[in-house]
């Protein structure tokens, strides 16, 4: 058996509550623009997991915006996003210690998210959680986002780890997929905007973090058996 050796951490719905901030920031980016059509929550939930273009082409389309470029949204959309993180972001409750406790277990941590490199370092230093990570893997870093392996493949070459040695933690089914293709285990955090996706049997709350930190580590290990 290979020793458990590292984790590799989805952002955005799994650490933190910014896919929430996302969502408002673009409904300020489509009222910004002068969209048709405002963007339904249902219709957002759909697009949670996807890549960052896909996401924003499907906006503008749905809300009267098909003649505004990927460019031109992003440019809006990130300046709302980033005045939101700056006041509200949050860790999910038990993160920082569980972070903090798999990093005293001597445990390579790494950060593996569709969002962009400017989106995920201001986040880690709103919330102080950079110290304990090993590095980051950006949509700015991959030509395939999730669910290609590609992600996760270049998170084990940054943490210099092989597939067997690292578990993912995941909360959608791109980004499970995602690091499966990639061959490792997963735990999924459910949370009330990804109830449509098929996760892992192995899962925590986005709420039970703190009260399942030593059980979640337990998780871990049966992920990375699995």
């Amino acid at each position: 058996m290979t020793q458990l050796r590292g984790i590799a951490w989805d952002l955005d719905g799994t650490l933190a509550n910014t896919e929430r901030l996302k969502y408002r920031a673009h409904l300020a980016a489509v009222e910004t623009m002068e969209g048709e059509w405002r963007l339904t929550a249902d219709a957002y939930l759909r697009l949670v997991g996807t890549s960052s273009r896909l996401a924003v082409t499907t906006i503008t389309h749905t809300c009267g915006l098909a003649d505004v470029t990927y460019e031109q949204y992003s440019e809006i959309w990130l300046g709302h996003y980033l005045k939101l993180l700056d006041t509200e972001v949050r860790l999910h409750p038990g993160v920082p210690e569980l972070l903090s406790f798999l990093f005293s277990l001597g445990l390579r941590q790494v950060i593996v998210s569709s969002s962009s490199e400017r989106e995920i370092m201001r986040v880690l230093e709103l919330t102080k959680i950079a110290d304990v990570m090993h590095g980051i893997v950006s949509a700015d870093d991959v030509q395939h986002p999730k669910p290609h392996p590609e992600p996760y493949l270049l998170a084990l070459d940054r943490l210099n780890l092989l597939a067997s040695e690292v578990v993912a933690v995941e909360d959608t089914d791109a980004g499970c997929q995602s690091a499966q293709s990639a061959g490792l285990g997963v735990v999924a955090v459910k949370h009330d905007l990804n109830t449509t996706h098929r996760l892992p049997t192995q899962h925590v709350t986005d709420t039970g973090l703190l009260a399942f930190k030593r059980s979640f580590h337990a998780r871990l290990v049966n992920a990375h058996r699995a």
